[in-house]
């Protein structure tokens, strides 16, 4: 919640297919990786946010989701104080 209203952060991709399009932060899970070690990653890594509530939200696995590949999503809502969220805005230019 921010400014009294929910908000949702984007980042803006860098690789195909999507590349320039705005999208929820997201990666591959590590060979040897829990998806909550996982998602805790990618949020440090592509949000620049280590404090954060983190939880499984849902699992999208349609066939045809990814021209790619078949991709198996497991998605998470991530709750966080303002102040860690502004922070991370003012830190990283490619989110939105």
């Amino acid at each position: 919640i921010r400014a009294g209203r929910p908000t949702v952060l984007l980042v803006k991709r860098d690789q195909l297919p999507h590349a320039g399009r705005w999208a929820l932060p997201g990666g591959f899970v590590g060979i040897d990786e829990s998806l909550d070690a996982a998602a805790a990653r990618v949020l440090r890594e592509k949000a620049g946010m280590a404090e954060a509530h983190l939880e499984q939200l849902y699992t999208f696995g349609a066939v045809d989701r990814d021209p790619r590949m078949r991709i198996i999503s497991v998605a998470y809502l991530a709750l966080l104080t303002e102040r860690v969220f502004d922070a991370a805005l003012a830190a990283k230019p490619a989110l939105l």
